[in-house]
């Protein structure tokens, strides 16, 4: 059976406008997350203060790392804690989303980063989802260390519209290494998600 790996996630910073030479812009306007190297208690299965777990019906939800639970030992990036979410093969995956501080405009351009690392123990169990709705818990644990992407969306406030603002490349690295992406906002939007995939 193929499993999938985990993602840790430390926000460096999030929606800092940049504008081309010669654009005439309006404001420079940073637009902050709440609470973004998801600072807290490490526990399993529980979103970090300012976040908000969006889980598939029956399964965990992400980790704050770290504690030693599932076998993690990876070292903060900065901080005491970051944010572990796992792809799992039973087609599966966690995702964690919250509010913007204000919305990003459309048409204009925005830049974020963020810093990744995988861990190279995960050990955990996995719902079997064969016969869904009704699940249930397979006897193995499983090591997730097959190398994932993050994700991260724009969303609205009702999520009727959405737009991928940024893709890692496969996470398969045990150190900590940032990322830095920019796009152009196609619509109003007041939310992000982060998932991975």
């Amino acid at each position: 059976m193929k499993i999938t790996s985990t993602v840790f996630i430390y926000f460096y910073f999030f929606a800092h406008p940049y504008y081309s030479v010669g654009q005439i812009t309006s404001s420079s306007i940073r637009i902050r997350l709440t609470n973004p190297s998801f600072e807290g208690s490490p526990m399993q299965s529980a979103a970090p203060d300012g976040w908000r777990s969006i889980d598939f019906q029956g399964e965990s939800a992400p980790d704050v790392h770290p504690n030693g639970f599932w076998g993690v030992t990876t070292k903060p990036f900065s901080g005491k804690t970051y944010l572990g979410l796992v792809a799992r093969a039973n087609k599966t995956w966690e995702r964690i989303g919250q509010v913007l501080s204000s919305k990003l405009i459309q048409d204009s351009c925005y830049q974020f980063s963020i810093f990744l690392a995988q861990s190279p123990v995960y050990r955990s169990g996995m719902n079997n989802r064969d016969h869904f709705p009704q699940l249930s818990k397979m006897s193995e644990e499983f090591n997730f260390t097959i190398p994932i992407i993050l994700r991260v969306w724009a969303l609205d406030s009702k999520r009727n519209k959405n737009q991928l603002i940024g893709e890692s490349p496969k996470i398969d690295h045990e150190h900590w290494k940032k990322y830095t992406f920019r796009f152009t906002s196609e619509d109003f939007f007041n939310a992000i998600l982060l998932e991975a995939y």
